[in-house]
């Protein structure tokens, strides 16, 4: 429209949330808590997945020139991976367990190990989700369902177990497993989103003083930097582009992860309008 200077026809961008820009939460930098949250798809604006949408132009982050199109559909769980890892304790030099090598699972395992940080240890259930973790140099993959996981995790955690667990699939079980493994006064922070509650023993948590933590989503500046990480060729994200489908084809793609397709990030290539 006539009353957007910042943005012009033809720019790249990636369309991300925004929060009202005057609350607390918002002055405070965490618009992504806002409770006046507008995002695509969440009830405010409707679902991202068709040829023209319309959204305010706030919620546009321009792409740099140097990153792919499809590198920048990869904003935000890289975003929201960089946002978990910033709400754990510094974590160079120690031990870590993702839990679960979807989207969110496999970018922190990225995003961890362009930091340096080893070992990283992997739980997942799916063989060829935990072939992708192994590809993308994880320390470790092991199912969560072998009897002898924990010791395993243990050992290649360097005997405590990891020092930071990351749960990422919303599994009540991958909480067990997270609360279990991880070794004394260490964290476990939760990403992914379920429906199922969790039980919690308090005594397990109170007896190792473990540090339980949220981490939601992410928030627009976080965004950028990932793309700045992406044009600086930072991280590696060829394996998680090459599982492009048509626009037409997603209703079958969506009907095939609620079956528990090991499909791990999907890139919807639409066609352009002139």
């Amino acid at each position: 429209g006539d009353g957007v200077l910042d943005r012009k026809v033809g720019d790249r961008v990636i369309v991300r949330p925004i929060g009202c820009g005057t609350c607390m939460v918002c002055e405070g930098g965490t618009e992504h808590l806002c409770p006046h949250r507008r995002a695509i798809g969440l009830g405010q604006v409707p679902g991202g997945y068709a040829e023209i949408l319309s959204v305010p132009w706030r919620m546009t982050i321009p792409v740099p020139d140097l990153v792919a199109l499809a590198y920048a559909a990869l904003a935000d769980p890289l975003a929201t991976a960089l946002h978990a890892i910033r709400q754990a304790r510094p974590l160079q030099g120690k031990s870590v367990l993702i839990l679960g090598a979807g989207a969110i699972g496999l970018s922190l395992l990225l995003l961890l190990k362009r930091d340096g940080v080893a070992p990283i240890l992997v739980s997942e259930p799916n063989p060829a989700r935990g072939d992708a973790a192994r590809e993308l140099g994880a320390d470790g993959v092991f199912h969560p369902k072998d009897p002898g996981a924990f010791e395993k995790i243990r050992s290649a955690a360097g005997g405590p177990g990891p020092a930071a667990v990351f749960e990422c699939s919303g599994v009540p079980e991958a909480f067990q497993q997270g609360l279990s493994s991880v070794a004394k006064t260490g964290e476990v922070i939760l990403i992914g989103l379920g429906a199922e509650p969790f039980h919690l023993p308090p005594l397990l948590a109170v007896l190792k003083e473990t540090r339980i933590l949220g981490s939601f989503a992410n928030t627009q500046e976080e965004c950028r930097e990932v793309l700045g990480m992406i044009a600086r060729q930072e991280i590696p994200l060829e394996r998680l582009t090459g599982d492009r489908i048509a626009l037409a084809e997603l209703p079958g793609v969506f009907a095939g992860l609620l079956a528990g397709s090991p499909r791990t990030k999907v890139i919807v290539e639409i066609k352009k309008f002139s």
